[in-house]
C-alpha cells in the first residue's frame, strides 16, 4: 500500500466500496459452497455450472457466479 500511494492519490471512499465488494463476493461463495453444498469445479464453463444433474440447485450456481462477479469488479475497481 505505501509503493502504491508514492504514485497514486487513493480515496477513501473507493477503498471502502471496494472492500464491500469483496467481502459480499467471499460471502457469496462461501455461503454457496459451505452451506448450499456447491461443489462445481468447472465454474467458468458455461453453462456446466447450472447442469448439475441434480447435485446443487440453479440458484446455488447463479449465488456463486454472482460472488464471483462481486469479488472481480471489486478487484477492478481497487
Amino acid at each position: 500500500m505505501v509503493f502504491v500511494t508514492r504514485h497514486v492519490k487513493l480515496n477513501a471512499k473507493v477503498c471502502l466500496f471496494y472492500l464491500g465488494l469483496f467481502l459480499a463476493g467471499v460471502g457469496f461463495i462461501l455461503g454457496s459452497v459451505f452451506i448450499s453444498q456447491y461443489g462445481g469445479a468447472w465454474t467458468f464453463l458455461f453453462p456446466l455450472p447450472t447442469i448439475s444433474g441434480g447435485a446443487w440447485e440453479l440458484g446455488v450456481a447463479v449465488a456463486f457466479c454472482v460472488g464471483y462477479l462481486l469479488l472481480w469488479v471489486g478487484f477492478l475497481i481497487y
